[in-house]
């Protein structure tokens, strides 16, 4: 009779164990989302909103898909109305570099369309290449400047890297890109 129940324990402990396991790691968590305000309007009833994502790879703090693909339609219209945005060059080459350095650089670009540019997301194609972007909307015929700095830290050799920037733009995400040529340095830390 002990048997059985000691047998019953351990196997209403392993259902709860697995009941948690799953819930924790498997089942999409559902975080809440702030939308973006539309523009121009400032009355209280523009507030932000929250809306859950069903979407996994949907950050939570932005609300954006981290992995936009071309092939998803959702991924390839913003919700707000397009523009024009002409980048005076969309890649740069630093030359030679050493290993732990900062190099900057500045793109610059302006809206050449007839609606405020919004730019949702910069993201770098690594940790090394971390992007500043404005976050306010650019006015039709106005320009901007969207910062990159790359630290190769210890990779070395040539390199390529990507800076993907969303906004309400044809197309909706646009890649900029950087090359280098790391050489090896002893690193300042040590």
């Amino acid at each position: 009779m002990n048997d059985w129940k000691e047998l019953t324990k351990i196997a209403l402990l392993a259902i709860l164990t697995g009941t948690l396991v799953y819930g924790t790691f498997f089942k999409s968590s559902k975080s809440k989302v702030r939308k973006r305000p539309q523009i121009g309007k400032t009355t209280p009833s523009t507030a932000p909103s929250t809306t859950i994502p069903d979407n996994p790879d949907m950050n939570p703090l932005s609300g954006q898909n981290e992995f936009p693909s071309a092939s998803d339609p959702a991924a390839n219209k913003s919700q707000f109305p397009n523009t024009n945005v002409a980048f005076v060059s969309e890649e740069h080459d630093f030359g030679a570099v050493k290993q732990h350095t900062e190099n900057d650089h500045v793109f610059e670009f302006t809206n050449t369309g007839s609606e405020p540019l919004l730019i949702e997301n910069a993201q770098g194609s690594c940790g090394c290449t971390v992007p500043d972007y404005p976050t306010e909307p650019i006015m039709p015929g106005e320009t901007g400047v969207i910062k990159v700095k790359y630290s190769p830290g210890t990779q070395i050799g040539k390199q390529t890297k990507t800076v993907a920037i969303t906004s309400n733009s044809e197309p909706r995400v646009r890649n900029l890109f950087i090359y280098a040529n790391v050489e090896e340095a002893p690193d300042p830390a040590l």
